[in-house]
C-alpha cells in the first residue's frame, strides 16, 4: 500500500468534502481531524466545571456546538415545510436535533476514508465518467 493514497488531504479536511445524505440532500462536511474543531473543543470544553464536565448530557451538548461550529460548512437540497432552508449557525441546530441526520454527519466528519486522496481521486473520476 502507498501510504500517499491514504493520507488525508488537508484541503478536504479544512474545507470540507460533499457528502449524500440522500438523493436530493447532500451535506458540506469537515473532518473531526481540522483545526477548526480542535479550537471548537477547546472552546467548549472550557465551559464545563466540576461533575458537569462528567455528564453525558453535557458532552452531547459540546459536540453539538462544535458540530454546528466546525463540521457543518454547508447543505443542499434541505428544506423546512416545503421552503430551502439557508444554512446558517440557529439552522445547523434545528438540524442537527434531528438524530438521522446528526448521527449522520457526525458519523462522516470522523470517516478518514472522506478525506483522502484515494477516495477523493475516485470519486472525481466517478463524476467525470457522468
Amino acid at each position: 500500500m502507498d501510504i500517499n493514497k491514504v493520507l488525508p488531504v488537508s484541503d478536504a479536511v479544512e474545507n470540507g468534502v460533499w457528502i449524500n445524505f440522500d438523493e436530493e440532500t447532500s451535506f458540506l462536511i469537515r473532518s473531526t481531524e481540522c483545526k477548526e474543531y480542535t479550537r471548537a473543543m477547546q472552546k467548549h470544553s472550557r465551559k464545563l466545571k466540576g461533575d458537569q464536565a462528567k455528564s453525558i448530557a453535557a458532552a452531547r451538548m459540546i459536540t453539538m456546538q462544535c458540530m454546528r461550529d466546525a463540521i457543518v460548512v454547508d447543505w443542499k437540497g434541505l428544506k423546512n415545510k416545503g421552503k430551502d432552508l439557508p444554512c446558517t449557525p440557529e439552522n445547523i441546530e434545528l438540524v442537527l436535533k434531528v438524530p438521522a441526520i446528526r448521527d449522520f454527519i457526525a458519523d462522516q466528519a470522523q470517516e478518514h476514508a472522506n478525506y483522502q486522496r484515494e477516495s477523493l481521486t475516485a470519486e472525481a473520476e466517478a463524476v467525470k465518467k457522468k
